[in-house]
């Protein structure tokens, strides 16, 4: 015999003051995506977008979409807390919360180390995209173990992925 829709569930009430925080900080996020579009747009109207000034506007619109994406899922995983309750849930949390702003900080770096690719002659590009690939590693690999042990804690699961495929030809 299936339970009435109408008898209390087992489930505990969702935590309004979380719905409403996460809310905010999604609103956030996309707020700052929006913001950086519109850098990227005005950097690209530069007159030359890839000398001078150019690099760092475009990386610096790069990075504010970086820290919208990072700040939307930041709060989903807080709007998503309202219906959860417990200490490891809580502990999860934190530690994924805590590792993507670490994704966050190495993203912003190397979107700010690699555009120094325009500014040097070809042959020594090759240190610019080392130290670029150094920095995302050094923040990137301690922030997917935090996110790692976080979603194991609170029973979760990832929201922000990205994927990429190469074509040949």
């Amino acid at each position: 015999m299936r339970p009435s829709t109408h008898e209390p569930r087992n489930r505990p009430r969702p935590l309004v003051a979380l719905f409403a925080l996460g809310g905010l900080v999604i609103a956030t996020g996309l707020a700052v995506v929006a913001i950086g579009v519109m850098d990227l747009v005005a950097a690209n109207s530069l007159p030359d977008p890839f000398h001078g000034e150019g690099p760092q506007a475009l990386a610096d619109g790069a990075s504010r979409v970086t820290w919208g994406a990072v700040v939307f899922t930041i709060g989903c995983y807080i709007w998503r807390a309202a219906r959860r309750r417990g200490g490891r849930d809580r502990l999860g949390r934190a530690l994924i919360i805590a590792g993507y702003v670490l994704l966050g900080v190495g993203l912003d770096r190397t979107l700010h180390s690699v555009v120094g690719i325009w500014a040097v002659p070809t042959d020594e590009g090759t240190d610019v995209l080392v130290e670029a690939m150094l920095n995302f590693l050094g923040w990137g690999v301690p922030a997917a173990f935090l996110v790692w042990l976080g979603v194991d804690l609170a029973d979760e699961e990832v929201i922000m992925t990205a994927s990429f495929e190469a074509r040949r030809g």
